[in-house]
């Protein structure tokens, strides 16, 4: 971890095939705690050093707001398992909508409402509870698909009982 969130930041932006100003701050701030999240599930540790805080209408990070617009980001500034898990994350969240980011951090048991909540605003948000929320969110996805694929299935099953399909074996 030698990163900012700002470098990060840039580095999502250009990733996303967008300009830093294409990205509300508040929106950038959400996947970056996300992208945080995720790294200090799998890794252990933090994506970049800077402390995410929960403020009022989500995640805040300090310094977001007035990044330069850069049409490429220069990777180089961004350690090599920092770039690899980031090209990871941009990859997953390439088709996410600022909507359904929006859902996933906002959720009433996830780590900006829990610290918002129990300690108030601009309050850090821990690293602990960071990875926790993020290993439900997960589990919780997990399950949801799981019951897809079921329902699924089912339905062609039942399809198929319905058309009375009979098979003949020739001799």
């Amino acid at each position: 971890m030698s990163q900012t969130a700002a470098q990060s930041a840039l580095f999502i932006a250009a990733r996303l095939g967008r300009i830093w100003g294409d990205i509300p701050p508040n929106d950038m701030a959400r996947l970056l705690f996300l992208a945080q999240s995720w790294h200090l599930l799998s890794n252990g540790e933090p994506l970049f050093k800077d402390v995410i805080y929960a403020g009022y209408q989500g995640p805040v990070i300090k310094g977001l707001g007035h990044l330069p617009d850069l049409p490429r980001f220069p990777a180089e500034l961004i350690d090599l398992p920092g770039r690899a898990f980031l090209d990871g994350f941009c990859h997953t969240y390439a088709a996410a909508d600022a909507d359904s980011v929006r859902q996933q951090v906002s959720r009433t048991d996830g780590a900006w409402a829990l610290t918002r909540k129990v300690s108030g605003d601009l309050t850090p948000i821990h690293h602990s509870l960071m990875a926790a929320a993020f290993r439900l969110m997960l589990l919780d996805h997990a399950e949801t698909s799981r019951r897809k694929r079921i329902e699924t299935t089912t339905a062609i099953v039942g399809q198929a009982q319905g058309d009375n399909i009979v098979a003949f074996r020739l001799a």
